[in-house]
């Protein structure tokens, strides 16, 4: 049976929950409990939980399974995505897009750009990014730890599509 996905808001109650997340999603990238409690205290940044019931009965929360996440700034007139991803065993299950897809519909609402960057070499990625409508505007050499480069997206709600 398919599951529900929902997305909740990252609270103080999520925090540890959350942490284990990002570090099982981005095991090179090194975050601590106090950057979690900056994100938390600060307005401009917000992180959404993926979770998925199964089952037709309501899940209590001890059921309740963190498996993705998107962590993304709003600033001025642009949001920026951080982070993006899921769980290992939930893969390749359209999370990501789910998540994807509600940070979009967020900007939309509040007529923002976005902005995301993402390794070369993380082709399922960039794939999505693309096929969402994200256009590749830069690249930044070598940006990474093991020397990849990072690729820069952004995406205009409000453009004006003259071309068609």
């Amino acid at each position: 049976m398919k599951e529900s996905i929902n997305l909740i808001p990252l609270d103080v109650n999520q925090s540890e929950s959350f942490l284990k997340l990002y570090q099982e999603v981005f095991p090179q990238q090194k975050i601590t409990q106090e950057k979690i409690d900056a994100i938390l205290a600060n307005n401009k940044a917000h992180v959404f939980l993926a979770q998925r019931r199964g089952g037709s009965r309501p899940a209590r929360d001890s059921e309740t399974k963190h498996i993705g996440f998107i962590y993304y700034w709003i600033v001025v007139s642009e949001l920026q995505i951080m982070d993006i991803g899921g769980q290992g065993s939930h893969r390749r299950q359209g999370i990501a897009q789910a998540l994807l897809t509600f940070a979009i519909k967020q900007a939309e609402q509040q007529g923002l750009k976005i902005h995301l960057e993402v390794r070369r070499d993380n082709l399922a990625a960039i794939a999505m990014y693309e096929k969402a409508g994200f256009i590749k505007i830069a690249s930044r050499k070598k940006y990474y730890t093991d020397g990849c480069d990072a690729l820069l997206y952004s995406m205009d709600l409000n453009q004006v599509d003259w071309l068609l």
